[in-house]
């Protein structure tokens, strides 16, 4: 099988990064490199070695699909164990 990549594919080049002013959880990089919003409290995150669904922001951690722990930026704060 060669020729097949495991890896997403990435947009053509000239897609534009986010502004850090739309993004409340702050900005991490996607898995092409490009600046995007990160994840806040409780939203959905992670899956696989490429965070297809995204990265938590500062003070976050990705645990069972959900971005938890406390924003350092907003303060906001999501709990919920796995279930």
């Amino acid at each position: 099988m060669s020729g097949v990549s495991a890896m997403p594919r990435c947009p053509p080049n000239g897609v534009e990064n986010v502004d850090p002013v739309d993004c409340p959880y702050g900005i991490s990089s996607d898995y092409c490199g490009r600046k995007v919003c990160a994840k806040g409290p409780g939203q959905i995150c992670g899956v696989g070695l490429f965070k297809l669904l995204g990265s938590c922001g500062e003070g976050l951690y990705c645990n069972c699909g959900r971005c938890t722990g406390c924003s350092m930026l907003t303060m906001e704060c999501f709990d919920k164990t796995c279930v």
